[in-house]
């Protein structure tokens, strides 16, 4: 076989597997609220991805002169990532 052919078939293989894996998934109709997306989401890829997490500014950091309509005009803004 030549590496065209095989390469030609590989990708089949993964397209036709990616496909169906996109067809079995179950949409989330979960209402998250935003501990929640914290907690299971993005901490948690934050941290996957090597950050620590384990300062009080890695979690929220103050932001000012945002304009706001519910909320006061000093507003935080998370994640942070230091480099």
């Amino acid at each position: 076989m030549s590496n065209f052919a095989f390469l030609t078939t590989e990708w089949k293989n993964i397209h036709e597997a990616v496909t169906k894996a996109e067809s079995a998934a179950t949409p989330d109709d979960h209402d998250y609220s935003e501990a929640e997306i914290r907690d299971y989401f993005i901490d948690l890829l934050l941290k996957e991805a090597g950050w620590p997490l384990n300062q009080t500014h890695d979690r929220e950091f103050p932001v000012t002169g945002m304009p706001s309509n519910n909320a006061p005009n000093n507003l935080g803004c998370m994640p942070i990532v230091w480099s």
